[in-house]
């Protein structure tokens, strides 16, 4: 069994005789966390909780724990499952003790220890769950005002943001090198991306200039607090040398493209290594990149990814569309035929603003269709990646690619099935529960390689410049 002590104080303020208690939870893989609290805890598998626990069968606020005179007491906060001690199910229960709850009859086992020592430090001022749930009520009491609701929004991801980073200081403190500590941490940015991009899809609907501008000053917080996680990746020498291989190469982009580095599938690093050498066959990816640079169609969907705050990986996309091709003509399908350099179809393209032009159900270029010029083209799809991305996708950049490739209707079908979390959302679940159709899956590992290489091209046997800098 694998125990991760942590320091994780509650930063309600109230204080009791009872001292301060101690939670330790052992998850279905048989790993430990050991937290102690001064005040009241909540635990369930809302974001909001003080103890998180995503498993099947957990409520979203599920077990209470707080100081009442010289005890501290457990409550069962009306939970699916229920609380059991033993054999006997519980709604409340005064603990004298060491005492062992199971969340429902067959669930997590939370070990409580009420204990009268003081913690080597408390953190203050820094509890989400609290944060959270005090937004909450001033957005409910706001909810007729769109705009004022919107600003408070990025107030939450201001807390969030604030709240994580300090966690992480906390947590490299208390816990040193620890691979759990940053998948962790990884995925509570990769929540607070989703907050945010959802954030930002209203600000852009009410068209508030000061509110957008406030929205894009969170995003900088949240890429600040990303440096600061890749710090600590570089500590705990998950991805820190003197000289990257390519190994480390393709780690990166994987965490630039919005997936967790630390949890890469088996055989992943190899097959993109494949796709590298597929790409050598040819001089297509080095003479493209090139166009599009002496052309300034690089920099459009640079500056336009850069707008929305996207992985700008996401450039090497109309590449394999389209080859970056300004007319390019799909063939036929159910859906319609896809046209331009983003191979948008009919139903899409119109939905995000383009105007189809009258020969939409043939073969040939049509000087009306927006879909060919590029500048409209490039914000429509970068939109439509925006949408996928902080929604279905929940921000993890190669399910994104496969939603777009795919079909997003397809896909949604798929990830719906998928707990909306980026910890059980994401490309690496994907592939792991379902079977890709071949040419989504060799569509997903052709841009990815691509970006890999852009990584650094002469690593990877190219005569190339970084296209990205």
């Amino acid at each position: 069994m694998n125990e991760d002590k942590t320091v994780m104080m509650s930063t309600n303020k109230q204080s009791s005789v009872a001292g301060l208690i101690r939670v330790s939870v052992s998850d279905n893989k048989q790993q430990t966390k050991v937290m102690e609290f001064a005040g009241t805890v909540i635990i369930g598998r809302h974001l909001s909780c003080n103890i998180v626990i995503e498993e099947e069968g957990i409520s979203r606020q599920h077990l209470k724990l707080y100081p009442a005179s010289q005890n501290w007491v457990a409550e069962d906060m009306d939970s699916a499952n229920g609380v059991f001690h033993g054999d006997q199910q519980i709604k409340s229960l005064q603990l004298r003790g060491e005492t062992t709850l199971t969340l429902g009859p067959d669930g997590p086992k939370i070990l409580l220890e009420p204990i009268a020592e003081k913690p080597a430090e408390v953190v203050t001022n820094q509890n989400k769950g609290e944060h959270t749930r005090l937004i909450d009520t001033l957005v409910k009491k706001q909810r007729k005002k769109h705009l004022l609701r919107t600003t408070l929004l990025t107030v939450v991801s201001a807390i969030i943001i604030a709240s994580l980073v300090t966690i992480i200081v906390q947590q490299k403190q208390t816990i040193g090198e620890s691979k759990n500590i940053a998948v962790d941490l990884f995925y509570d940015m990769k929540s607070l991306e989703v907050t945010l991009a959802k954030t930002e899809i209203q600000v852009r609907k009410s068209g508030s200039i000061s509110a957008i501008a406030d929205v894009k000053k969170r995003r900088k917080e949240l890429s600040a607090m990303k440096q600061r996680y890749q710090s600590y990746l570089d500590e705990i020498s998950v991805s820190s040398k003197a000289q990257m291989t390519k190994e480390d190469v393709i780690l990166k982009v994987a965490g630039d493209f919005g997936e967790s580095e630390l949890e890469l599938p088996q055989g992943f690093v190899k097959e993109v290594l494949v796709y590298v050498d597929k790409w050598k066959s040819s001089n297509r990816l080095r003479n493209v990149l090139a166009r599009i640079d002496r052309e300034g169609r690089k920099q459009i969907v640079l500056d336009a990814l850069r707008d929305y705050g996207l992985p700008e990986q996401f450039m090497y996309l109309p590449l394999q569309e389209s080859n970056y091709q300004l007319k390019a003509i799909g063939p036929e399908t159910y859906a319609g035929i896809a046209k331009g350099a983003w191979q948008f179809i009919p139903s899409t393209a119109t939905e995000y603003g383009l105007k189809i032009g009258p020969l939409a159900a043939v073969r040939e270029y049509d000087p009306e269709d927006e879909r060919f010029e590029f500048e409209k083209a490039t914000a429509a799809a970068v939109k439509y990646l925006y949408d996928i991305y902080s929604t279905e996708a929940q921000a993890s950049g190669l399910l994104v690619m496969a939603s777009y490739n795919w079909g997003h209707n397809k896909v949604k079908k798929l990830v719906k099935k998928m707990p909306p979390n980026p910890r059980d959302r994401n490309f690496w679940k994907l592939i792991q529960n379902n079977k890709l159709p071949e040419e989504t899956y060799d569509y997903v590992f052709r841009i990815f390689s691509a970006a890999v290489i852009g990584e650094n091209p002469q690593l990877f046997g190219f005569d190339f410049e970084k296209p990205i800098i």
